[in-house]
């Protein structure tokens, strides 16, 4: 299946760029108190908050239509390259987190601005 890509006049930020290793696992708390751990996944879930900059108010709106409509107000996954893999292009099949993406200028003219959100992928 195809996805939607990443919007390409984004601009990687590395403000508050982390990635988060988690998930694929339930936890259960038995009657004496002990705390079972069990997998529920082979692929593992990352968690990365991610920044771009958007060079002016077209590329934000831009920006915003493609979160709306193409991804069904954030809903739906995206080809999106790990900046982590950029040189070999790496792209992944991830999603914005409950589809929330909240956007900031970064001058008074509101002419430049950050998306901000954060973004998962299993691996």
């Amino acid at each position: 299946m195809a996805y939607t890509e990443f919007p390409a006049s984004a601009q990687f930020l590395l403000d508050g760029y982390k990635l988060s290793a988690g998930g694929g696992v339930d936890r259960d708390e038995m009657d004496d108190g002990y705390i079972q751990q069990t997998p529920n996944t082979s692929a593992a879930r990352y968690e990365v908050p991610l920044t771009y900059r958007l060079a002016s108010k077209a590329d934000m709106e831009g920006f915003e239509a493609w979160r709306r409509n193409d991804l069904v107000n954030g809903a739906l996954h995206f080809a999106w390259t790990d900046p982590r893999y950029r040189r070999n292009g790496q792209v992944r099949r991830a999603r914005i987190v409950k589809g929330e993406v909240t956007y900031m200028p970064m001058d008074r003219a509101m002419g430049d601005w950050t998306a901000s959100f954060v973004l998962e992928y299993f691996d």
